[in-house]
C-alpha cells in the first residue's frame, strides 16, 4: 500500500496555451480526469486529462456566470463514475454535464434573487446538496432546481467548507475555528434532504473545537482548520478529520454518534514537519495521505489510538 510517486505538472496551461495557477482542484471521472477552478477568474473551469497531463476541455455557464465552489454530483462519483457535477456561485445552485456540446455547460439550477452569498457545496451520495453561506447559513437540496428543504442559520461565522455523509444522516460544516455537526434525521424517518423538517425537529448543531489546554499544550497559535471531512468506505463513517498548519485532527465520530456532546473532545492531534495543504481519506481504509508542501505522507488512523505517520515520498525540484 505504498504510494507511488507519478510526477507532477509544473505549468498548468489552457488549450490556448495561457498559464494560470488553479486554486481547486476536483478528482473527476474515476480519478482518471481533474476539474480545475483558476485564481481570480471563476467564469471558467478546466478539466485536466491526468494521463496525458493536459487541459482538455473548457467550462462555462451563461455570460457573466461565476462558479464559487464545485462538487462531484454524488459523494463517491470520482470512484464509481458519473459526469455531472454541482456548483455554486453567491445566488445560484446549480448542476452541469461536461457531454453537452457547448462551452455553456449548465445543465440545472435555481436563482435567487437575494444575494445569500454562497460559497461551498457538497453532495451526498443520492446527488442530493448541502450549501454553505459566507453568512454562516446551510441550506439543504434535493435537487439542484428546486427550493431548499431546510435552511439552518449556524452561528454567523463564515462556512468554509461543507461535508455529508453517504447517506445524508449527518452534514459538517467547517468555520475557522471549529466545526457544527447536524444531525438531519427527522422524526419522519427521511433526512432534511429530502422533507421539510418542522421549526421543533430542526437540529441544534454540536460545535466541535479544541479545548483551550490542548491548544496550549500543543503550542497552536492560530487555528484555521482545512474543510473537514468524514473516512470514505462502504461502511458507516467512523471519523471527522481536518488541518491546521502542521496539525491533523481527527474526532471520533463513532463516539459523537453514541455518546452525543459528551464525546465532543474525542478527538487525536499528530504534529507532522509542515503546515498541512491537503488530506484525504483512502477508501475502506482507516489510512489518509496527507499532502505538505514537499512531502506526502501516508498516516495511519485509529479513534482509540494515534499512531506516527509513515513517510513516502518527498518532492524534490
Amino acid at each position: 500500500e505504498d504510494l507511488t510517486y507519478v510526477g507532477k505538472i509544473n505549468q498548468v496551461k489552457d488549450q490556448r496555451g495561457n498559464l494560470f495557477s488553479p486554486e481547486k482542484a476536483i478528482l473527476h471521472d474515476r480519478d482518471t480526469k481533474m476539474i480545475l477552478l483558476p485564481q481570480g477568474n471563476r467564469q471558467k473551469a478546466f478539466l485536466m486529462d491526468l494521463e496525458r497531463e493536459k487541459v482538455v476541455e473548457e467550462w462555462q455557464g451563461p455570460e457573466s456566470f461565476n462558479f464559487e465552489d464545485l462538487t462531484p454530483a454524488t459523494k463517491y462519483q470520482p470512484i464509481r463514475g458519473g459526469s455531472l457535477v454541482a456548483g455554486v456561485n453567491s445566488n445560484t445552485v446549480f448542476r452541469l454535464d461536461p457531454r453537452v456540446n457547448t462551452k455553456n455547460k449548465l445543465a440545472d439550477h435555481k436563482t435567487y434573487k437575494t444575494n445569500y452569498k454562497f460559497g461551498c457545496i457538497t453532495t451526498n451520495d443520492d446527488g442530493n446538496l448541502a450549501v454553505g453561506s459566507q453568512k454562516g447559513e446551510l441550506r439543504l437540496y434535493s435537487d439542484a432546481s428546486k427550493m431548499a428543504k431546510v435552511a439552518f442559520p449556524g452561528l454567523g461565522d463564515l462556512i468554509k467548507g461543507v461535508d455529508t455523509t453517504a447517506d445524508g444522516k449527518w452534514v459538517l460544516g467547517t468555520c475557522k475555528n471549529y466545526l457544527l455537526l447536524y444531525n438531519v434525521l427527522g422524526r419522519s424517518g427521511k433526512t432534511g434532504f429530502q422533507k421539510r423538517m418542522l421549526k421543533d425537529e430542526k437540529p441544534v448543531p454540536l460545535k466541535l473545537q479544541l479545548r483551550p489546554e490542548d491548544i496550549a499544550k500543543h503550542g497552536i497559535t492560530n487555528i484555521d482548520f482545512a474543510t473537514a471531512r468524514f473516512n470514505l468506505g462502504d461502511d458507516e463513517e467512523e471519523m471527522i478529520s481536518t488541518s491546521t498548519g502542521p496539525f491533523l485532527i481527527v474526532w471520533s465520530f463513532a463516539a459523537i454518534k453514541k455518546s452525543g456532546p459528551k464525546a465532543r473532545f474525542r478527538y487525536r492531534i499528530n504534529k507532522l514537519d509542515d503546515a498541512v495543504v491537503g488530506e484525504k481519506f483512502q477508501y475502506n481504509s482507516r489510512k489518509m495521505v496527507v499532502t505538505m508542501k514537499d512531502d506526502v505522507v501516508l498516516q495511519t488512523l485509529d479513534p482509540k489510538k494515534s499512531r506516527p505517520c509513515r513517510r513516502r515520498h518527498r518532492y524534490e525540484d
